[in-house]
Protein backbone atom coordinates (compact mmCIF):
# COMPACT_ATOMS: atom_id res chain seq x y z
CA UNK A 1 0.00 0.00 0.00
CA UNK A 2 0.98 3.35 -0.70
CA UNK A 3 1.63 5.61 2.10
CA UNK A 4 2.46 9.06 1.15
CA UNK A 5 2.07 10.68 -2.57
CA UNK A 6 4.03 13.11 -3.49
CA UNK A 7 2.28 15.65 -6.25
CA UNK A 8 4.73 18.06 -7.66
CA UNK A 9 3.45 21.26 -9.82
CA UNK A 10 6.18 21.40 -12.93
CA UNK A 11 6.21 24.71 -15.05
CA UNK A 12 9.38 26.26 -16.05
CA UNK A 13 11.92 24.36 -13.53
CA UNK A 14 14.59 23.34 -15.79
CA UNK A 15 17.02 25.07 -13.25
CA UNK A 16 16.33 23.37 -9.79
CA UNK A 17 13.91 19.86 -10.62
CA UNK A 18 17.03 17.79 -10.34
CA UNK A 19 17.89 18.57 -6.74
CA UNK A 20 13.60 18.17 -6.06
CA UNK A 21 13.71 14.78 -7.13
CA UNK A 22 16.85 13.54 -6.27
CA UNK A 23 15.51 14.64 -2.84
CA UNK A 24 12.79 12.07 -3.01
CA UNK A 25 15.12 9.43 -4.44
CA UNK A 26 16.45 9.71 -1.17
CA UNK A 27 13.64 8.90 0.65
CA UNK A 28 13.84 6.76 3.43
CA UNK A 29 9.86 5.73 3.25
CA UNK A 30 9.76 2.96 1.24
CA UNK A 31 5.82 2.81 0.06
CA UNK A 32 6.12 6.32 -1.45
CA UNK A 33 4.50 7.83 -4.67
CA UNK A 34 5.44 10.97 -7.00
CA UNK A 35 3.41 12.73 -9.09
CA UNK A 36 4.81 15.18 -11.53
CA UNK A 37 2.19 17.06 -13.21
CA UNK A 38 3.00 18.96 -16.66
CA UNK A 39 1.19 22.65 -16.39
CA UNK A 40 2.61 23.35 -20.14
CA UNK A 41 5.98 25.42 -19.44
CA UNK A 42 7.80 25.45 -22.54
CA UNK A 43 11.10 24.28 -21.51
CA UNK A 44 13.17 20.68 -20.68
CA UNK A 45 11.88 19.96 -17.06
CA UNK A 46 10.20 16.35 -17.49
CA UNK A 47 12.84 15.48 -19.66
CA UNK A 48 15.29 16.17 -17.30
CA UNK A 49 13.23 14.07 -14.79
CA UNK A 50 13.22 11.35 -17.75
CA UNK A 51 17.22 11.20 -18.25
CA UNK A 52 17.62 10.95 -14.40
CA UNK A 53 15.29 8.50 -13.66
CA UNK A 54 16.12 6.12 -16.99
CA UNK A 55 18.38 3.79 -14.94
CA UNK A 56 17.46 4.80 -11.19
CA UNK A 57 15.97 1.35 -9.21
CA UNK A 58 12.79 3.65 -8.26
CA UNK A 59 11.88 5.02 -11.47
CA UNK A 60 8.90 2.89 -10.89
CA UNK A 61 7.16 4.94 -7.91
CA UNK A 62 7.18 8.30 -10.17
CA UNK A 63 3.95 9.06 -12.50
CA UNK A 64 3.26 11.47 -15.34
CA UNK A 65 0.19 13.87 -15.62
CA UNK A 66 -0.77 16.82 -17.01
CA UNK A 67 -3.47 19.71 -17.08
CA UNK A 68 -5.37 20.41 -19.88
CA UNK A 69 -3.91 23.76 -20.44
CA UNK A 70 -1.98 25.95 -17.99
CA UNK A 71 -4.08 26.71 -15.16
CA UNK A 72 -1.37 27.11 -12.25
CA UNK A 73 -0.17 25.41 -9.64
CA UNK A 74 -3.51 24.94 -7.17
CA UNK A 75 -5.33 23.04 -10.78
CA UNK A 76 -1.90 21.31 -11.11
CA UNK A 77 -1.81 19.53 -7.49
CA UNK A 78 -6.13 18.89 -7.71
CA UNK A 79 -5.55 16.67 -10.74
CA UNK A 80 -2.60 15.27 -8.62
CA UNK A 81 -4.89 14.47 -5.84
CA UNK A 82 -7.44 12.46 -8.02
CA UNK A 83 -4.20 10.55 -9.01
CA UNK A 84 -2.78 9.64 -6.15
CA UNK A 85 -3.89 6.17 -4.56
CA UNK A 86 -1.60 7.07 -1.53
CA UNK A 87 -3.01 7.25 1.96
CA UNK A 88 -1.85 10.83 2.60
CA UNK A 89 -0.65 13.22 -0.25
CA UNK A 90 2.07 15.84 0.21
CA UNK A 91 3.18 18.85 -2.00
CA UNK A 92 6.38 19.73 -2.86
CA UNK A 93 7.12 22.91 -5.09
CA UNK A 94 9.73 22.02 -8.04
CA UNK A 95 11.93 24.57 -6.72
CA UNK A 96 12.30 22.93 -3.59
CA UNK A 97 13.77 19.77 -2.15
CA UNK A 98 13.46 17.68 1.52
CA UNK A 99 14.94 15.97 3.98
CA UNK A 100 15.48 12.32 3.47
CA UNK A 101 13.52 11.39 6.26
CA UNK A 102 10.29 13.76 5.57
CA UNK A 103 7.87 11.56 4.60
CA UNK A 104 8.84 8.80 6.95
CA UNK A 105 8.58 11.04 10.19
CA UNK A 106 5.61 12.61 8.80
CA UNK A 107 4.04 9.18 8.10
CA UNK A 108 4.44 8.13 11.29
CA UNK A 109 3.81 10.74 13.35
CA UNK A 110 0.39 10.95 11.48
CA UNK A 111 -0.38 7.36 12.22
CA UNK A 112 0.94 7.19 15.51
CA UNK A 113 -1.81 10.00 16.36
CA UNK A 114 -4.65 8.88 13.89
CA UNK A 115 -4.09 12.55 12.10
CA UNK A 116 -6.16 13.79 8.95
CA UNK A 117 -2.57 16.45 8.69
CA UNK A 118 0.54 16.47 10.17
CA UNK A 119 3.36 18.92 9.77
CA UNK A 120 6.78 19.75 10.42
CA UNK A 121 9.47 23.08 10.07
CA UNK A 122 10.69 23.91 7.32
CA UNK A 123 14.16 25.98 5.98
CA UNK A 124 13.99 29.49 3.69
CA UNK A 125 16.93 28.55 1.95
CA UNK A 126 17.85 32.06 -0.40
CA UNK A 127 21.25 32.54 -1.97
CA UNK A 128 22.80 35.25 -0.94
CA UNK A 129 22.11 34.75 3.50
CA UNK A 130 21.57 31.89 5.75
CA UNK A 131 19.03 29.35 5.91
CA UNK A 132 16.50 30.67 8.19
CA UNK A 133 13.67 28.54 10.13
CA UNK A 134 10.39 28.75 9.31
CA UNK A 135 7.09 27.12 11.31
CA UNK A 136 4.01 27.14 12.48
CA UNK A 137 2.59 27.53 15.86
CA UNK A 138 2.80 23.97 17.39
CA UNK A 139 -0.56 22.09 18.38
CA UNK A 140 -1.36 19.03 21.25
CA UNK A 141 -0.43 16.57 19.60
CA UNK A 142 -3.83 14.56 18.53
CA UNK A 143 -7.22 15.49 18.86
CA UNK A 144 -7.51 19.13 18.09
CA UNK A 145 -9.61 21.25 20.76
CA UNK A 146 -11.82 24.59 19.73
CA UNK A 147 -9.26 26.50 21.53
CA UNK A 148 -5.87 24.89 20.01
CA UNK A 149 -8.16 25.43 16.06
CA UNK A 150 -9.12 28.78 16.82
CA UNK A 151 -5.21 29.30 17.85
CA UNK A 152 -3.63 28.18 14.71
CA UNK A 153 -6.27 29.55 12.79
CA UNK A 154 -5.10 33.00 13.69
CA UNK A 155 -1.63 32.33 13.97
CA UNK A 156 -0.54 30.04 10.87
CA UNK A 157 1.35 30.73 7.76
CA UNK A 158 0.82 29.52 4.39
CA UNK A 159 3.49 26.57 4.68
CA UNK A 160 1.46 24.27 2.57
CA UNK A 161 4.31 21.66 1.90
CA UNK A 162 5.31 21.05 5.37
CA UNK A 163 2.00 18.81 5.59
CA UNK A 164 0.90 15.68 4.78
CA UNK A 165 -2.81 15.57 4.44
CA UNK A 166 -5.19 12.31 4.67
CA UNK A 167 -6.32 11.88 0.75
CA UNK A 168 -9.90 10.25 2.20
CA UNK A 169 -10.18 13.20 4.27
CA UNK A 170 -10.04 16.04 1.38
CA UNK A 171 -11.98 13.89 -1.11
CA UNK A 172 -15.21 13.36 2.15
CA UNK A 173 -15.03 17.04 2.96
CA UNK A 174 -14.62 18.18 -0.80
CA UNK A 175 -11.37 20.04 -0.12
CA UNK A 176 -9.59 21.37 -3.41
CA UNK A 177 -6.90 24.28 -4.27
CA UNK A 178 -9.45 27.28 -5.91
CA UNK A 179 -8.69 28.51 -9.16
CA UNK A 180 -7.17 31.54 -8.26
CA UNK A 181 -2.88 31.36 -8.40
CA UNK A 182 -2.79 33.74 -5.28
CA UNK A 183 -3.17 32.39 -2.06
CA UNK A 184 -4.58 28.74 -2.89
CA UNK A 185 -2.27 27.70 -0.08
CA UNK A 186 -3.14 29.28 2.61
CA UNK A 187 -6.83 28.72 1.81
CA UNK A 188 -6.36 24.72 1.76
CA UNK A 189 -4.37 24.94 5.33
CA UNK A 190 -7.18 26.83 6.35
CA UNK A 191 -10.09 24.36 5.23
CA UNK A 192 -8.20 21.75 6.37
CA UNK A 193 -7.35 22.74 10.11
CA UNK A 194 -11.01 23.79 9.91
CA UNK A 195 -12.54 20.24 9.52
CA UNK A 196 -9.67 17.91 10.68
CA UNK A 197 -10.35 15.68 13.76
CA UNK A 198 -6.76 15.08 14.73
CA UNK A 199 -3.68 17.26 13.81
CA UNK A 200 0.38 16.08 14.97
CA UNK A 201 3.54 17.38 14.30
CA UNK A 202 6.91 16.77 14.13
CA UNK A 203 9.38 19.33 15.72
CA UNK A 204 12.26 18.56 12.98
CA UNK A 205 12.66 21.05 10.13
CA UNK A 206 12.59 18.51 7.03
CA UNK A 207 11.50 20.99 4.12
CA UNK A 208 14.10 23.59 1.91
CA UNK A 209 11.87 26.62 0.38
CA UNK A 210 14.31 27.99 -1.84
CA UNK A 211 13.43 31.60 -2.81
CA UNK A 212 15.08 33.02 -5.75
CA UNK A 213 14.11 35.98 -8.39
CA UNK A 214 12.17 33.68 -10.80
CA UNK A 215 9.40 32.50 -7.97
CA UNK A 216 6.48 32.57 -9.36
CA UNK A 217 5.86 33.79 -5.88
CA UNK A 218 8.24 36.85 -6.42
CA UNK A 219 6.91 37.26 -10.16
CA UNK A 220 4.67 41.18 -10.17
CA UNK A 221 1.38 40.81 -10.87
CA UNK A 222 -0.54 44.36 -10.05
CA UNK A 223 -4.03 42.80 -10.26
CA UNK A 224 -3.19 39.81 -7.75
CA UNK A 225 -4.55 41.36 -5.42
CA UNK A 226 -7.89 40.95 -6.36
CA UNK A 227 -7.14 37.21 -6.44
CA UNK A 228 -6.21 37.23 -2.77
CA UNK A 229 -9.42 38.75 -2.07
CA UNK A 230 -11.10 36.20 -3.83
CA UNK A 231 -9.57 33.69 -2.11
CA UNK A 232 -10.49 34.76 1.12
CA UNK A 233 -14.44 35.51 0.21
CA UNK A 234 -13.88 31.52 -0.80
CA UNK A 235 -12.91 30.08 2.48
CA UNK A 236 -15.81 32.27 4.55
CA UNK A 237 -18.19 30.28 1.83
CA UNK A 238 -16.35 27.45 2.80
CA UNK A 239 -17.31 27.65 6.15
CA UNK A 240 -20.27 28.63 5.68
CA UNK A 241 -21.42 25.62 3.40
CA UNK A 242 -20.03 23.26 6.13
CA UNK A 243 -22.34 25.18 8.54
CA UNK A 244 -19.07 26.16 11.11
CA UNK A 245 -18.91 29.92 9.67
CA UNK A 246 -20.86 30.80 12.84
CA UNK A 247 -18.57 28.62 15.43
CA UNK A 248 -15.24 29.99 14.00
CA UNK A 249 -16.39 33.59 12.51
CA UNK A 250 -14.17 35.63 15.02
CA UNK A 251 -11.30 33.85 13.60
CA UNK A 252 -12.26 33.57 9.57
CA UNK A 253 -13.17 37.32 9.55
CA UNK A 254 -9.44 37.79 11.59
CA UNK A 255 -8.03 35.70 8.76
CA UNK A 256 -10.21 37.99 6.12
CA UNK A 257 -8.67 40.82 8.00
CA UNK A 258 -5.36 39.65 7.75
CA UNK A 259 -4.68 37.76 4.62
CA UNK A 260 -7.14 39.33 2.20
CA UNK A 261 -7.47 43.18 3.05
CA UNK A 262 -4.17 43.70 4.37
CA UNK A 263 -2.19 41.48 1.99
CA UNK A 264 -3.94 42.51 -0.61
CA UNK A 265 -3.27 46.55 -0.02
CA UNK A 266 0.25 45.54 0.77
CA UNK A 267 0.25 43.75 -2.74
CA UNK A 268 -1.49 46.07 -4.82
CA UNK A 269 0.95 49.13 -3.55
CA UNK A 270 4.37 47.11 -4.19
CA UNK A 271 3.11 45.77 -7.32
CA UNK A 272 1.08 49.00 -9.41
CA UNK A 273 3.54 51.31 -11.41
CA UNK A 274 1.12 54.20 -10.31
CA UNK A 275 -0.58 52.96 -6.89
CA UNK A 276 -4.10 55.07 -6.63
CA UNK A 277 -6.30 55.98 -4.02
CA UNK A 278 -9.21 54.58 -6.51
CA UNK A 279 -8.24 51.27 -5.61
CA UNK A 280 -7.19 51.43 -1.98
CA UNK A 281 -11.24 53.01 -1.40
CA UNK A 282 -12.22 49.99 -3.30
CA UNK A 283 -10.43 47.76 -1.51
CA UNK A 284 -11.42 49.25 1.60
CA UNK A 285 -15.17 48.99 0.78
CA UNK A 286 -14.82 45.53 -0.17
CA UNK A 287 -14.20 44.67 3.43
CA UNK A 288 -16.64 47.25 4.71
CA UNK A 289 -19.28 44.79 2.56
CA UNK A 290 -17.79 41.02 3.72
CA UNK A 291 -16.48 42.11 7.65
CA UNK A 292 -18.84 44.66 8.57
CA UNK A 293 -18.46 44.43 12.02
CA UNK A 294 -14.40 43.54 12.09
CA UNK A 295 -13.63 46.54 14.81
CA UNK A 296 -15.32 44.63 17.16
CA UNK A 297 -13.44 41.86 16.52
CA UNK A 298 -11.58 40.59 19.39
CA UNK A 299 -8.48 39.15 17.74
CA UNK A 300 -8.42 42.67 16.08
CA UNK A 301 -8.84 44.76 19.18
CA UNK A 302 -5.98 42.48 20.72
CA UNK A 303 -3.52 43.26 17.36
CA UNK A 304 -2.37 46.38 17.49
CA UNK A 305 -0.13 45.61 14.77
CA UNK A 306 -3.24 44.96 12.54
CA UNK A 307 -5.37 47.32 14.23
CA UNK A 308 -2.68 50.44 13.25
CA UNK A 309 -2.20 49.45 9.79
CA UNK A 310 -6.03 49.11 8.85
CA UNK A 311 -6.48 52.13 11.00
CA UNK A 312 -4.03 53.61 8.56
CA UNK A 313 -4.90 52.47 5.28
CA UNK A 314 -8.40 54.09 5.71
CA UNK A 315 -8.05 57.27 7.54
CA UNK A 316 -5.46 57.83 5.66
CA UNK A 317 -5.32 56.20 2.08
CA UNK A 318 -2.96 58.96 0.72
CA UNK A 319 -0.51 58.77 3.02
CA UNK A 320 -0.71 55.03 3.11
CA UNK A 321 -0.43 54.91 -0.34
CA UNK A 322 2.82 57.23 -0.42
CA UNK A 323 4.52 55.37 2.74
CA UNK A 324 3.68 51.96 3.14
CA UNK A 325 5.42 50.90 0.13
CA UNK A 326 8.62 51.68 1.25
CA UNK A 327 8.29 50.05 4.89
CA UNK A 328 6.94 47.03 2.85
CA UNK A 329 10.30 46.53 1.35
CA UNK A 330 12.27 47.39 3.86
CA UNK A 331 11.09 45.32 6.57
CA UNK A 332 9.71 42.63 4.86
CA UNK A 333 6.69 43.53 6.43
CA UNK A 334 4.70 40.01 7.18
CA UNK A 335 1.83 39.85 9.87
Amino acid sequence: MIKVSVIIPVYHAAETIIRCIESLLSQTLTDLEVILVDDHGNDTSLQQVEALLANHHRKTIFRFAETPQNLGPGEARNVGVRLAQGEFVAFLDSDDWVEPTMYEELYAVALAHSADMAYCNAFLDTINSKSRLLSNPQMPQGVVTDESRAFFLTHYAAYLWTFIYRRDFLLEHGISFPPERSSEDSYFIACNVLLANSIASVDNALYHYVVHAESLSQRRDENRYQQKIAVFARLIDFAKAHQIYTRYQAELDFIYLKKAYLMAVFNYLINASKPDKKTVDEINLILWSQIPTYKSNRYYKNDFKVRLLVSFIIMMPRLAIACLPFFIRRSKLII
